[in-house]
This record gives structure tokens, C-alpha cells and sequence, in this order.
């Protein structure tokens, strides 16, 4: 990496604590921009997260992004996205290596595709309770299950193989919350309000019941091909999450 990188990230042709060189942008997120990158020392693609320079200062951004790394470690099951590497750059910034996966995630997916036969909504769902199955019994709950979050490849003879993303705002239960730093404070939402269950809008705690409750929201997408709660704002979604009146059919 170039001097001066501390400043603006890392872009095209830098090459990431010895291992990694960046060869695109694929996307942007609030604590880090992930990059297609190649490993040298194998030759392989791998998607690189790297954290925003301007969060540095803050230590509940970095604490949050090592806790992703550290969740992620422990996960195994092929329906989790598989995490290669994680550590920081000469500068000090922390990144994450992941595979590179090819595909389509499933809110694209809607857009292109419309409303899913259920068959094929039923086929993702079940993966997605898979990985889920192994990260609550590791006692972890994921607290943001959303379309965005749940990515579609196909390889042969494994169409629409699902791989749930993004444990940035999971929540250790047990075992792996011991001895770490909280990284919310109470009373603090965190997650997507169209996905959220009524005590995780009021910033209570959850269990893995809150992440039931959203597939089941992204079920009922995949089947009707738009979100069950939408068109508002924030406050109004959070608002219907919290009503007693079920949403119309």
C-alpha cells in the first residue's frame, strides 16, 4: 500500500498486508467498503471488507467489526458465508477476507425475478434455517435476516445454494459473550425495521425467535414479491412492527 492510504482506504492495484491485491469495488457498507481481491500466495479471488478510515477513532465501529470476524470464525455450515482470513493493514486498518461468491443476492433477485414459486422460496428458506440452526445453538443470534443479507449462487446441480451474510449486528447469547466488550447500548435498535420483531424496535434483547420472525417476513416476500411492511418511514414501519393489528393478506 501507498503512503498516505490511512486517509482514503485502499483502492485498485494496493496490495493488503502483503497478502491481498485489490482489483475492484463491490459494494459499500456503513463500517466498511468490500473489495474483489486476489490472495497472491494461492491466486485466489476473495471478497476483502475493509473498514472506513474516518471510523478509526471510534472504538464501538472496531469492537463491532472484530465481533464480526470473531462470529464468523466460528461458523461452519455451507449455507454460512465462509470467512478465509481477518487481521490489519500496515496503516491499521482491520479487514475481513471472504469468499468471493458469484451470484445474486435474494432482493435482487425479487426485483428481477418477481414473486417466487413456492418450491423455490421453500428451497431457500430451508437453507437459511440451516445456518441459523447452527448459529443459535453456538448462541449467537444474527438480528438482521433480510433479503440484502441472503445471497443466491448456483453451481452444478445446486441451483439457488443460499448463503446467509453479514453477522455485523449479531449478538452472542452465551459462551462467546463472555470476557467481550458490548458494542450497543441499551435501549439502542439496531437492524432493519421491516425485518425487526416488536421487542428488538423497543431495544429489548432478543433470542433466536427474532430472527424466525424476519425469515418469516422474507418468506412472505418471496412469495407475494414485495416486503410485507414498506412505503414508510422508519418511525412508521417500527410503528406497524408494533401494532396489534396484523397486516393485511
Amino acid at each position: 500500500m501507498v503512503s498516505g492510504e490511512s486517509s482514503r482506504g485502499v483502492g485498485p492495484g494496493d496490495v493488503v498486508a502483503g497478502r491481498y491485491r485489490v482489483e475492484e469495488l463491490l459494494g459499500q457498507g456503513g463500517f466498511g467498503d468490500v473489495y474483489r481481491a486476489t490472495q497472491l500466495n494461492i491466486d485466489r479471488a476473495v471478497a476483502l471488507k475493509v473498514v472506513h478510515p474516518e471510523l478509526l477513532s471510534s472504538d464501538r465501529s472496531l469492537e463491532r467489526f472484530r465481533r464480526e470476524a470473531r462470529l464468523a470464525q466460528s461458523l461452519e455450515h455451507p449455507n454460512t458465508v465462509r470467512l478465509y482470513d481477518f487481521g490489519q493493514t500496515e496503516e491499521g486498518l482491520p479487514y475481513i477476507a471472504w469468499e468471493l461468491l458469484r451470484g445474486r443476492p435474494l432482493d435482487v433477485v425479487l426485483d428481477e425475478d418477481g414473486p417466487l414459486p413456492p418450491a423455490r422460496a421453500t428451497r431457500v428458506a430451508s437453507q437459511v434455517i440451516k445456518a441459523l440452526m447452527e448459529a443459535h445453538d453456538k448462541g449467537i443470534v444474527h438480528r438482521d435476516i433480510k433479503p440484502q443479507n441472503i445471497f443466491l449462487s448456483d453451481f452444478q446441480g445446486e441451483p439457488d445454494f443460499a448463503k446467509v451474510l453479514d453477522f455485523g449486528v449479531a449478538k452472542p447469547q452465551r459462551s462467546l459473550a463472555q470476557g467481550s466488550t458490548p458494542v450497543t447500548m441499551e435501549g439502542e435498535i439496531i437492524g432493519t425495521p421491516a425485518y425487526m420483531p416488536p421487542e428488538q424496535v423497543c431495544g429489548e434483547a432478543v433470542g433466536p425467535q427474532a430472527d424466525l420472525y424476519a425469515l418469516g417476513l422474507v418468506v412472505a416476500e418471496m412469495l407475494a414479491g414485495e416486503a410485507v411492511y414498506s412505503g414508510g418511514s422508519s418511525f412508521e414501519i417500527c410503528a406497524l412492527q408494533l401494532s396489534d393489528d396484523p397486516p393485511p393478506i
